[in-house]
């Protein structure tokens, strides 16, 4: 069996047990295929193509599959490619990398009801490969059931960077009052905090109210730096074929990413639940929420 296919089995037996979730699993030459590049919330961001990991997806970087709007919102599709006649998946990836500090991500989008054939993946992800057995160095926010319509349908979870495969995952679900979310996490050398909040209108967007939260503390947090990672994708899909479990296409809506470092989070005037998304994307949203 290759590794792949032990991470699936792991995955698929602890089901019941332990929070789904899989490790992004993005190779050096998968990275590589993303020539496209975009800019977006003052970041210049590769547009992953190609055929990889997670999921055995075939990428896209078609304007078709990702772009950036007028507003400066990133749009990223599941979509069927009637010239390679396959489903195809969309991925970004930070030019930059980051330390320890606050990785904020506004969506505009119903991520809880995401179809349960999809995932969305928030997280940053390390090409070292230093830990035991290549242990991976990431930190997720994943939106999914895992192919299970019952299941849970967030996920966050803390990749271990010296063991394999090890990670420690907190699983909850997410029912949305409307379309306006945000997601973060606090990355530290002693923790990793994570949090969801739900945006809460009047006759605009006014204030965040918190929906769920987790903090880790474990002994093996991975270490800087890494890259930032949005990717959208579908479940088990090497030939192409394994279309959404709903009606066609998926498109999800980012409005903006916002990176804190730790040296901004130590003043005390910086508090989320006030934090009002830029741009006039989320204002816009009242009325047809």
């Amino acid at each position: 069996m290759n590794l792949w296919g032990l991470i699936r089995l792991t995955i698929l037996v602890s089901l019941v047990a332990l929070p789904a979730t899989t490790p992004s699993n993005i190779s050096a030459s998968d990275k590589a295929s993303g020539t496209q590049t975009l800019w977006w919330s003052g970041y210049l961001w590769h547009v992953r193509s190609g055929y990889g990991e997670p999921g055995s997806n075939h990428w896209s970087a078609s304007s078709s599959s990702v772009w950036v709007d007028s507003d400066g919102r990133l749009h990223m599709k599941i979509r069927y490619d009637e010239t390679l006649g396959r489903w195809v998946s969309t991925e970004i990836y930070s030019d930059n990398s980051f330390g320890y500090g606050r990785f904020i991500f506004y969506v505009a989008s119903r991520v809880d009801g995401l179809d349960s054939n999809a995932v969305l993946g928030l997280f940053i992800y390390s090409d070292d490969r230093s830990g035991v057995m290549g242990g991976y160095k990431e930190i997720d926010i994943e939106f999914s059931r895992w192919g299970y319509p019952e299941s849970q349908n967030v996920w966050y979870t803390v990749w271990s960077a010296y063991s394999f495969p090890s990670h420690e995952s907190y699983g909850f679900s997410l029912s949305l009052s409307n379309r306006v979310s945000m997601h973060y996490f606090e990355w530290s050398e002693g923790s990793v905090e994570f949090a969801s909040m739900q945006g809460r209108y009047g006759r605009t967007l006014n204030s965040w109210e918190k929906i769920e939260g987790w903090t880790y503390t474990g002994a093996d947090i991975p270490g800087p730096p890494a890259h930032v990672h949005i990717n959208l994708w579908l479940i088990d899909n090497p030939s192409g074929l394994n279309e959404p479990y709903g009606d066609g296409e998926l498109e999800v809506i980012i409005e903006r990413f916002e990176y804190l470092p730790n040296a901004q989070l130590s003043h005390p005037s910086i508090d989320l639940r006030d934090r009002i998304p830029l741009g006039g994307g989320l204002g816009e949203l009242h009325g047809s929420l």
